[in-house]
């Protein structure tokens, strides 16, 4: 089905040259003097020359003013590489004590017995690094730090911890650590992470969750969730010093670990100040397809009140006082008729009413979860923290809040912002308290920065469903625009990072498999703003929803023109084999699809693809690139690329040929999208969706009050029945706010509301 790939992506990836010194287990990789700018095989573009970030190639992303991001390891496009001993999906990095080394965790990829652990050597009298793999075969090899306690440097496999010693990349007395912890078939976040409080010694692991919200096939609930209750999954758990000291030869059990913090999803950032009395948790929250929503969270473990186990919220609630969908009553009347829209699988007919409480305010007899302390943007995925005291920065990063009006910051906590939508791609830090705590500002409005499609950044005002607290966590980007610009840089996906002597921050970019690192500079070069980015504040719209437009201006059109059944001709005419698209683009189409329509692929996916990247324009054959390419236009570069297979070479070809042009030229153009917009808005009041127009039907869900949606504002849009005015709603597919099984989902996504 999937035909095309935009071939400029090939064309503009260019080999950089590189010299290697193989040993027989290590790989030097140099980057050779060359003329101009070369690009990184994963997008970045530097000039492998260039030392002027701290003695590496700068890369063109935006930092702080006084510091550079500069490429330390990458994805190199090399020959006569092993890219056995080259990073696959490296997480997790730390120093290695008196010396300028350091180790990375690679996973290797979402399968097992595929990650390593690779030592970055420092050698002085090169002044270069080498990147040497020490072990493989490891399962999931996520969480990674060094214990001055004991000496010994600690990684977390998916169910399991071990521990060794380390000199000269020898790998000596391992041993476990825990063994056989909680697993699933089908466990969604399998990866170990841990913490050792610098004040007692303890580690404090990660439990994520198997499921985003406590989805269970068997349906075997009680009144709580067994993820949680059973499993102690979902969870912070604690393994005190004195059993490190006294560890079995086999290790502990699971069962021999404290919980220490319940209902938290995926404790992926974890952080404990030199004090000891807070541990600082990023949540990755559970998933709404809906770009605005939910978001994530910052929660505060205490740790000086042994026997205190707070829940936290997951499954039922989330971001402040907002009651998770499956487990709230919903309860629709339509004059005389009632509707109670059951959960997914269920889910409350078997275990009842929502264990919590997650409003605002107490009620007798109902048990209050703990709230966050803060709430970060919206899929922003915390994936790293750590408390920051190098030489490097700290005067910079403290003269950041040298105008707080509150309580004055005696450090800062760093976090990596993993996540692929648009308020990802970020390093922060936020302002602490002697204690470590981060702190509180009550003053005004509050917004967060997203990615544009061009990489510019733009601002947003926080306004989480279920509200925000009377309070907020300032807090500064360090690295602001990494978003992908072509030819310039790929998406950044910052993980795990690490200070090294110097103060200096080596930062872990899983998805592009390369190792960066933070600077200090001088150079007001640094920045790379793009020129023309409009900062000025607005909304963080979801890029899905002009799509569902597109698909209801393609579905509306005249019949007659029998728009998806020249698709069909098309796209089942050029994947044959005398054409040979599929060989070429197949797989990478079906990789840069939307994520959000190709977890269920439908009869539009594959067009979604083309309109996306622009690859047709409608209306418009001779500017569209799939048109211009299969037939030999001087515009494109001609497809396929075996002259031999062009179109015009057989009959059938030249009357595929016309199948296209009529089917581009038939299609919505960008004026008739224009004219089907769809406006943001906030509901006032309690709505009942609908998949058509009036209450014939039972509904499919309810808006709340003060909820965002997606209205078709024009009034010719609006449809009456009986004595009420409908508005049309676009929602993408899986939308918490729709009760699953309850509608079929339509290819547009158009549902309606009495609004």
């Amino acid at each position: 089905m999937q035909m095309f790939f935009v071939l400029a992506m090939i064309l503009l990836t260019a080999s950089c040259t590189f010299f290697s010194k193989k040993s027989d287990n290590s790989q030097t990789r140099e980057v050779a003097a060359t003329n101009g700018v070369s690009l990184d095989a994963t997008g970045y573009s530097f000039d492998p020359a260039d030392t002027s970030c701290g003695g590496f190639p700068r890369l063109k992303v935006q930092t702080m003013a006084g510091t550079c991001l500069g490429m330390v390891f990458g994805n190199f496009n090399t020959q006569g590489v092993d890219k056995k001993t080259m990073f696959k999906m490296p997480r997790n990095i730390t120093k290695i004590p008196n010396t300028e080394d350091f180790l990375v965790t690679d996973m290797g990829g979402w399968a097992k017995k595929m990650g390593s652990l690779f030592w970055i050597k420092y050698d002085g009298s090169t002044q270069k690094y080498a990147m040497i793999r020490v072990l493989k075969e490891l399962d999931y090899p996520h969480g990674l730090t060094f214990n001055d306690r004991d000496g010994f440097f600690y990684i977390g496999e998916r169910n399991a911890i071990f521990r060794f010693h380390f000199n000269e990349g020898k790998i000596t007395d391992k041993q476990f650590v825990v063994q056989n912890l909680p697993d699933t078939a089908k466990h969604m976040h399998p990866l170990t992470h841990f913490v050792f409080d610098p004040k007692t010694g303890d580690l404090y692991m990660n439990s994520g969750a198997p499921t985003d919200h406590c989805y269970q096939e068997s349906k075997k609930y009680d009144e709580r969730c067994p993820d949680e209750i059973a499993l102690k999954m979902g969870s912070i758990q604690k393994i005190n010093q004195s059993q490190l000291d006294k560890l079995p030869a086999a290790g502990l059990k699971s069962t021999d670990l404290e919980v220490v913090a319940k209902g938290l999803r995926n404790s992926m950032a974890l952080a404990i100040h030199p004090f000891g009395r807070f541990l600082v948790q990023g949540e990755n929250s559970r998933d709404f397809p809906e770009l605005e929503e939910p978001y994530e969270e910052m929660n505060i473990v205490r740790l000086d009140k042994p026997g205190e186990v707070k829940h936290y919220g997951w499954p039922y609630c989330y971001n402040n006082h907002g009651e998770s969908p499956e487990w709230e009553d919903i309860l629709i009347e339509d004059g005389n008729k009632k509707y109670t829209l059951p959960p997914p699988n269920n889910m409350k007919s078997e275990h009842g009413a929502n264990p919590f409480y997650c409003g605002r305010k107490a009620i007798p007899g109902r048990k209050e979860y703990q709230r966050p302390l803060t709430l970060i943007p919206p899929h922003a995925a915390p994936l790293g923290a750590s408390y920051y005291d190098g030489a490097m920065f700290k005067d910079l990063f403290l003269n950041q809040f040298a105008n707080f009006t509150t309580t004055k910051p005696a450090g800062v906590l760093l976090m990596s912002w993993h996540g692929y939508r648009t308020t990802g791609q970020r390093f922060v830090m936020y302002p602490v308290n002697s204690q470590g705590l981060p702190i509180p500002s009550k003053q005004g409005k509050r917004y967060y920065n997203f990615n544009l499609p061009n990489g510019c950044p733009k601002s947003a005002p926080f306004n989480p469903r279920g509200g925000l607290r009377n309070h907020f966590v300032d807090y500064k980007e360090v690295i602001s625009g990494w978003g992908p610009i072509t030819g310039q840089r790929p998406r950044g996906a910052p993980v795990g990072f690490a200070a090294a002597n110097d103060g200096s921050i080596w930062i872990v970019d899983d998805k592009n498999k390369s190792v960066v690192r933070l600077a200090a500079t001088e150079d007001p070069k640094v920045n790379y703003q793009q020129a023309g980015c409009d900062t000025s504040p607005g909304e963080n719209k979801d890029y899905n929803v002009p799509l569902l437009v597109w698909r209801n201006a393609l579905l509306s059109a005249d019949p007659k023109l029998k728009l998806l059944e020249d698709f069909n001709l098309v796209q089942n005419g050029l994947k044959k084999d005398k054409f040979a698209c599929a060989t070429c683009h197949d797989k990478l189409i079906n990789t840069s699809l939307n994520s959000d329509f190709k977890t269920n692929p439908d009869a539009l996916t594959t067009m979604d693809y083309f309109i996306r990247t622009e690859w047709i324009e409608g209306g418009k054959p001779a500017k569209s690139k799939m048109f211009t390419s299969v037939s030999q236009s001087p515009e494109s570069m001609p497809m396929p690329a075996d002259p031999g297979e062009f179109l015009q070479n057989s009959d059938e070809g030249k009357e595929l040929l016309k199948v296209i042009e009529r089917w581009i030229r038939n299609l919505p153009t960008k004026e008739d999208i224009s004219a089907r917009s769809a406006q943001r808005t906030v509901t006032q009041a309690a709505l009942n969706i609908r998949l058509t127009p009036g209450t014939e039907f039972g509904p499919c869900g309810q808006f709340k009050q003060g909820d965002m949606v997606y209205v078709d504002p024009r009034p010719e849009s609006k449809v009456a029945s009986g004595k009420i005015k409908w508005s049309k709603v676009y929602m993408v597919p899986g939308h918490s706010k729709l009760v699953p099984s309850a509608c079929k989902y339509p290819l547009d996504g158009v549902f309606w509301i009495a609004m």
